[in-house]
C-alpha cells in the first residue's frame, strides 16, 4: 500500500486579548465622513483627524506603501465639490461607503480604518450596521479605530455586540440629543421670534448681541426702489422686472465680513439675484415684518412685528398678491395673475411623433418640457418649457418646433453612433470571428459587471429589510389584538418605510441583474442603429435614445436662444457632454409700442450700429420693415455700416461673442452651434 502524504493545515489561532494579524498584503481603506456640507472647511480639525492623522496611523501599523492605503471621503464629490453626508443614510445612499463595501466583497480590502464607529453609522433602525458587520465577517475584514479594533471572525471576542452597541449610541445621539434636545430648543427660540440659525433675508442684518434682525440700509434702499417700487410701476409684469434685474450682477452691496446667517458669496462682494431669487424676495413675508415658523408635522405660523419695516406695506401686498400661490393665511390666492397655463391637446388631433417626448427635461425645479399640439397639422407641434409661473415672455415660456429639435438632436446622435461604430471596429480586431452584435453584447456584459460593483451590499441590505418587513407584517396580521394603539402605529409606520426602501433596493438590484435577453435586445438595437439609424421605427429610435443618453436638458437662455445639453450613457465611455446653442431667428420680440415707433423716427437717420443698440432685441431686418411702414428714410452712406447678418439683433451678436459662437462671412448664418465639454462623472450615471 503506497504511503499517504498529509499536508499540514495552518490553523488560525484566536485570542481575545491580542490585535489580530494585520492583513498588510491587502488594501487599507480609510473612511471619513462629516455630516454638514461645509464641515470639512469650517471644522478642519475634525477633517484632519479623520484623514491626515489616520493615514499616519495606518503607516505606523505597517501599511507603508502609498498604493496600499486608500482614503474614501464621503463628503467629496468626483467633481471636487463638498456635500452633506449624514450617518443616518443607508449604505447604498452613500457612494463612499458603498465603494468600501464593494472592496470588501471583492476581497481587495481586509481592513477598514475609521476615527470612530459613529463615522460609519448613526442608523436609528440598526439594520445598516448589522448588514455591514455581516459583510465584514463573511470576508474576514477587520474594522480599526484610533483606539479600538473589531474582528468579527474571532469567536473568542464579542466584537459584533460591541460594534452594534457603539452604533446604537451614535444613533441615540441623533434621536435623544439632536432631535430630543437641540431641535426642540431651537423651536422654542423660534416661537419667540428670535434668531434660530436661519438665513437672514437681504436687507436685514443680525447685529452682535441682538436676538432679532435689524435693517441693513445699503441693501434695503435697493429693495425699496429697484425691486418693490419698480414692480408696482411695471404693473406686476414680473418678466419686465426680471429683464431689468438679470444683467445686474452688482445689484446689492455685500454684507459685512462678520455678518451672521448669510451665504459666503454675499460677504465677498456685490451680488445679484437669480430669477427664482427675485420671486422669493417679492413674496417673502419678512418684508411685511412677519417671522415665519414651521415645526415638523405642524402647520406654519406667522409671528408679526419681528422684522423692522423696510418695505411699504401696500407695495409688499401688491407684489405678494400678484405672485404668491397662497394668501398669508394659507388659502389659494385668487388675485394671483401669473397662473400656470394648463397643457392640452385638442380632441381629435393626430398625435405628433416626438423623439424626445418624456426624455428631455428642464434643469430648474418646477420647470418641465412638454409637447404641445393644437392643430391637426403635426408640423405645428412644439417642445415647450413651462415653469410654475406663466407669462407672455419667453423666459417663462420657451418653444421650439418638434421636428426642428428632433432633427438637431438626431444629427448629433448619428455622429456619436459613428464614433461608437469606430470603437466596435477596434473591438472586432481584439475579438476576431465574432459578428458586430456579438461584440457589442460582450461589451455590454462587461459594463453590466461594473454596475454590479457599484451596487455592492445591496443584496445583503435587501435581504435584511425583507426579513424585517415579513416579521412586522406577520406580527400586525396575527398579533394586532395583543398590541396597544401606539405600538400598532409604530409598527405600521416602520413597515411602510421598509416597503418603500425594499422597492428602491429591488429596482437597483434589477438594474444590476438585467437578463441575458435584455442585453441581447440592447446589443441588437445598437448594431442595427450603427448600420442604418434611419431605418429604425420611431419606437426603436426612442428606445435607442434612452439607451445611449443619461440626461437631456433644454433651457431658455434668453429671448431667442435655447441650450440643449446631452449627457451620454457611461457605457459609451465618453468623457464629454454635448451642448447645442440654438438660435431661434423667428422668435418674436412683440409688437412695436408707440414709444418705440416715436424713438425710431428720431434716430433713424443715425448709423446702423447706434440704431441696433437702441433696439437691442430687434434685428436690422425687423427695424427696416417698421421704418418702411412708417415712411422713414436715411442717408445712403449709413445703409451698410454694420457687418452683422440682417436677422441678428445687437443682443444676439453680444451673446454669440460671449459664448465664442463664430460667424462666417462665407456661408449663410446657421442656427445651431455644437460644443463638447469635458467633465468628470461618476462610474455609474443614472437617469433622473
Amino acid at each position: 500500500m503506497p504511503a499517504r502524504n498529509y499536508v499540514q493545515v495552518q490553523e488560525e489561532h484566536y485570542s481575545p486579548f491580542t490585535l489580530p494579524k494585520l492583513p498588510l498584503a491587502f488594501i487599507l481603506v480609510i473612511y471619513a465622513r462629516q455630516s454638514a456640507k461645509d464641515a470639512p472647511i469650517k471644522n478642519k480639525e475634525s477633517y484632519d483627524m479623520q484623514t491626515v492623522e489616520l493615514v499616519t496611523y495606518g503607516r505606523d501599523l505597517g501599511w507603508t506603501e502609498d498604493d496600499k492605503i486608500l482614503v474614501k471621503i464621503e463628503n467629496k464629490r468626483v467633481n471636487g465639490k463638498w456635500r452633506a453626508a449624514s450617518g443616518t443614510l443607508r449604505i447604498d445612499q452613500r457612494e463612499g461607503l458603498q465603494s468600501v463595501v464593494w472592496l470588501i466583497e471583492s476581497d481587495q480590502c481586509k481592513a477598514v480604518l475609521v476615527w470612530a464607529v459613529d463615522r460609519l453609522f448613526r442608523d436609528e433602525d440598526m439594520v445598516e450596521p448589522a448588514v455591514f458587520v455581516q459583510i465584514c465577517k463573511k470576508h474576514h475584514c477587520i474594522v480599526l479605530t484610533h483606539d479600538d479594533f473589531f474582528d468579527f471572525s474571532n469567536p473568542k471576542r464579542d466584537d459584533r455586540r460591541r460594534f452594534l452597541e457603539l452604533a446604537q449610541q451614535a444613533a441615540d445621539y441623533v434621536t435623544k440629543h439632536v432631535k430630543g434636545r437641540m431641535i426642540p430648543a431651537k423651536y422654542k427660540v423660534a416661537r419667540r421670534g428670535e434668531y434660530d440659525g436661519r438665513s437672514i433675508p437681504i436687507g436685514f442684518i443680525l447685529h452682535e448681541g441682538e436676538k432679532r434682525p435689524g435693517e441693513y440700509t445699503p441693501q434695503s434702499e435697493v429693495l425699496r426702489e429697484r425691486i418693490f417700487t419698480r414692480f408696482r410701476e411695471l404693473n406686476a409684469q414680473f418678466n419686465l422686472l426680471w429683464r431689468e434685474i438679470a444683467p445686474v450682477r452688482d445689484l446689492f452691496p455685500p454684507f459685512p465680513k462678520n455678518a451672521v446667517g448669510v451665504k459666503g458669496y454675499m460677504k465677498e462682494g456685490p451680488f445679484g439675484l437669480s430669477r427664482s431669487g427675485l420671486e422669493e424676495v417679492l413674496t417673502n413675508v419678512a418684508y411685511d415684518r412677519f417671522w415665519y415658523f414651521k415645526e415638523k408635522g405642524k402647520s406654519a405660523i406667522l409671528i408679526p412685528d419681528v422684522y423692522p419695516r423696510i418695505i411699504d406695506h401696500d407695495d409688499f401686498m401688491f407684489a405678494f398678491n400678484n405672485l404668491s400661490k397662497t394668501t398669508l393665511t394659507g388659502e389659494a390666492n385668487e388675485q394671483r395673475k401669473m397662473l400656470h397655463q394648463t397643457r392640452f391637446t385638442r380632441v381629435g388631433t393626430k398625435p405628433v411623433i416626438a423623439l424626445l417626448d418624456g426624455i428631455v427635461t428642464s434643469p430648474y425645479p418646477g420647470y418641465h418640457v412638454y409637447v404641445y399640439q393644437r392643430a391637426l397639422n403635426t408640423s405645428g407641434a412644439g417642445y415647450v418649457i413651462r415653469g410654475p409661473i406663466s407669462s407672455t415672455i419667453d423666459y417663462d415660456i420657451a418653444a421650439i418646433n418638434v421636428s426642428a429639435l428632433d432633427n438637431i438632436f438626431e444629427k448629433r446622435l448619428e455622429y456619436r453612433l459613428r464614433m461608437f461604430q469606430a470603437t466596435e471596429l477596434v473591438r472586432a480586431k481584439a475579438e476576431p470571428g465574432k459578428n458586430q452584435e456579438e461584440i457589442i453584447l460582450s461589451y455590454l456584459k462587461q459594463f453590466q459587471e461594473s454596475i454590479k460593483q457599484s451596487n455592492a451590499g445591496v443584496a445583503t441590505q435587501l435581504e435584511e429589510y425583507i426579513q424585517e418587513a415579513a416579521s412586522l407584517d406577520k406580527t400586525l396580521h396575527y398579533g394586532a389584538a395583543a398590541l396597544d394603539g401606539p405600538t400598532i402605529l409604530a409598527y405600521s409606520t416602520r413597515l411602510a418605510k421598509l416597503n418603500t426602501t425594499i422597492a428602491t433596493l429591488t429596482k437597483k438590484d434589477d438594474q444590476a441583474g438585467k437578463t441575458e435577453e435584455a442585453l441581447k435586445k440592447n446589443a441588437k438595437l445598437l448594431a442595427d442603429a450603427s448600420i442604418g439609424y434611419n431605418s429604425l421605427t420611431p419606437d426603436r429610435k426612442h428606445n435607442l435614445v434612452l439607451l445611449m443618453t443619461s440626461k437631456i436638458e433644454l433651457v431658455a437662455l434668453s429671448k431667442r436662444w435655447l441650450q440643449l445639453t446631452v449627457e451620454y450613457s457611461p457605457f459609451l465611455s465618453l468623457t464629454v457632454k454635448d451642448i447645442a446653442f440654438i438660435w431661434r431667428s423667428h422668435a418674436t420680440n412683440g409688437d412695436w409700442t408707440e414709444e418705440e415707433k416715436a424713438l425710431l423716427r428720431r434716430i433713424y437717420s443715425q448709423d446702423r450700429e447706434t440704431i441696433l443698440k437702441t433696439f437691442p432685441d430687434r434685428g436690422w431686418l425687423a427695424i427696416r420693415r417698421m421704418a418702411v411702414s412708417l415712411g422713414l428714410t436715411r442717408p445712403y452712406q449709413f445703409n451698410n455700416s454694420s457687418l452683422q447678418d440682417d436677422h441678428l439683433s445687437y443682443n444676439d451678436l453680444k451673446f454669440m461673442q460671449e459664448n465664442d459662437l463664430e460667424i462666417s462671412e462665407n456661408e449663410p448664418l446657421k442656427s445651431v452651434w455644437w460644443k463638447k465639454v469635458t467633465y468628470e462623472k461618476n462610474d455609474i450615471c443614472r437617469r433622473r
